[in-house]
């Protein structure tokens, strides 16, 4: 799909056909699964999930995106980091 074309019916379509086959899709690209699907796709999710938390627990390699998918609100935590960052030239 190109940017700007009408995607949401070519992914729902896919989506179904997918399901059917247990395909797991790839996080860093959209799709319509939500958190349960993807808890019964991806075992060690949770541990993903704890190993995430540990190793980013300002949520500095979140975006929107993934804040969505995984259900995380972060918003404070990063603001709290990018006001603390101080650049020098």
């Amino acid at each position: 799909m190109y940017r700007g074309m009408p995607y949401e019916k070519y992914f729902q379509d896919m989506d179904s056909v997918l399901q059917v086959y247990e395909a797991r899709p790839h996080w860093g690209k959209m799709h319509n699964m939500n958190m349960d699907q993807l808890q019964r796709l991806y075992p060690k999710l949770e541990a993903f999930s704890r190993l995430r938390k540990q190793l980013d627990p300002t949520g500095l390699f979140l975006n929107a995106y993934f804040e969505t998918l995984f259900a995380i609100s972060n918003k404070g935590n990063v603001e709290r980091l990018q006001n603390s960052v101080t650049f020098t030239s």
